[in-house]
């Protein structure tokens, strides 16, 4: 069972008072020095992972001074779900030093998957007390970190597939690279999405913006594990489930021989073959959109298919002699098939 982990990070600033005294005869004086939290505001963070925090004073402190940070949650136990730098000295609560004449200081947190804790938890940090240069707190901020799942493998996902339709119901995300393009050879609704040990097709409701060599993360919760005429598929995700996290990662073609392509293992997947023709080829005869041709490595043969007549591709004349050609591995009803996503894929 997947684990998706959404943890919010409470950070309530309650209202104290106190006051310094000054030397010799001075009156005792109010010194307003308020706090500011900055970090990942309503960001995400994955599972594992956590942040620094930071709290800015409004003055410079007069001395060697220290904040005391409560922290408690209904559902979490430090050192299991979450820890901290520093550390806690004792339960519900840690210290944190700050020198004279300092305008900021920071603690960290980290956070810890739990499978018992399937729906996530909430954590509680606040300012309990303070020392050295007495300060009035007078300020609240709020501060949420969402807690991804750690991505699951697409080889372990296309591996659950079996023929029959499977409904992703657990929280569940995937992350990868996309490998086909917006150039016309790949539905404007598909993407093709590759990790380290594997690729599958992700079919969005509606038209998606990425680019081959995005890195994106999708949750895929309420999706379907399905195939159209053999190809696996994750059916049915909405286009706000994908998030952008990185672009220009051009990836790197799998090389693979005719024989090993026709065996089907490498579906979904961005691959080249080396040292093939287009028995189709006459010097004349140019790529249509909805065709398969046949490309031969002298022994064997492998289908390379223009999907559309959108495809950037689509009236180049085929060439002639041995080259190389890229795509995304496909099938159709049996047929493995080479889908190149651009002119660029077919070097001759």
């Amino acid at each position: 069972m997947k684990l998706y982990r959404k943890i919010n990070i409470l950070f309530l600033l309650l209202g104290a008072m106190a006051f310094s005294s000054c030397d010799g005869d001075e009156d005792s004086q109010l010194e307003q020095i308020s706090i500011a939290i900055t970090g990942k505001y309503g960001s995400s963070i994955k599972a594992g992972e956590g942040d620094l925090v930071k709290i800015a004073f409004s003055k410079p402190l007069l001395e060697n001074s220290s904040v005391l940070i409560g922290y408690r949650s209904s559902l979490a136990e430090y050192g299991k779900n979450f820890t901290t730098s520093p550390q806690s000295f004792r339960e519900g609560e840690f210290r944190v030093n700050a020198k004279a004449g300092e305008t900021e200081a920071a603690f960290s947190f980290e956070t810890f998957i739990d499978i018992t804790l399937e729906d996530g938890f909430d954590i509680e940090f606040f300012i309990k007390g303070y020392s050295g240069s007495l300060f009035s707190i007078a300020s609240t901020s709020v501060y949420r970190v969402e807690v991804s799942p750690a991505p699951t493998a697409i080889s372990q996902l296309r591996g659950n597939y079996e023929g029959v339709d499977i409904s992703i119901d657990e929280k569940t995300i995937i992350e990868g690279v996309v490998v086909s393009t917006l150039d016309g050879n790949t539905n404007e609704n598909n993407i093709a999405i590759q990790d380290e040990t594997g690729a599958i097709i992700v079919r969005f409701t509606s038209i998606h913006p990425f680019k081959q060599g995005d890195l994106i993360e999708v949750s895929v919760r309420g999706g379907i594990i399905t195939d159209f005429r053999d190809l696996v598929q994750i059916d049915g995700i909405n286009l706000d489930a994908a998030t952008l996290l990185d672009s220009m990662r051009t990836p790197e073609a799998k090389i693979v021989s005719v024989d090993d392509l026709n065996t089907d293992i490498f579906q979904s997947q961005y691959i080249e073959i080396q040292n093939v023709s287009f028995v189709d080829a006459d010097g004349s005869a140019t790529f249509v959109g909805g065709t398969n041709y046949i490309l031969t490595d002298g022994t064997s043969q492998v289908a390379i298919r223009v999907n559309s007549a959108d495809a950037s591709f689509v009236g180049d004349v085929i060439p002639s002699g041995q080259g190389t050609v890229r795509g995304v591995a496909g099938i159709f009803r049996g047929v493995v098939q080479i889908f190149p996503q651009n002119a660029a894929d077919i070097i001759f």
